[in-house]
């Protein structure tokens, strides 16, 4: 069996980069589970999406500036279960600001 990557963004339908090619988001924020990953990978810091809800959200971080908060529960939710978790230089700072140190056993950056 192989890797079946899934993306995870703030909203349902499709991805594209500069070149064109396009990827379908499979999860959003609001749907995804750390239970449904062997692995976490957050591509970027995760500033608070569009149509997030600020006062329903603001228990997973309160610091709701630096990282969208669902982005904050699925890391330290993934981290809590021993889910491996990677990120590189971009996507530190959700590591940081789920309170989930770079030396700790299953990360890496």
């Amino acid at each position: 069996m192989g890797v079946v990557p899934l993306v995870i963004a703030p909203n349902g339908g499709v991805l594209s980069d500069d070149e064109g090619q396009t990827i379908a988001v499979q999860r959003t924020y609001l749907t995804a589970r750390s239970t449904e990953f062997d692995a976490v990978i957050p591509t970027h810091g995760g500033t608070p999406a569009v149509g997030n809800k600020l006062s329903r959200d603001a228990k997973a971080n309160p610091d709701v500036s630096a990282l969208d908060p669902r982005i904050t529960l699925l890391l330290s939710e993934a981290f809590r279960h021993t889910k491996a978790i990677g990120a590189w230089r971009p996507s530190v700072l959700a590591l940081k600001t789920a309170g989930i140190s770079q030396n700790s056993a299953g990360i890496t950056v």
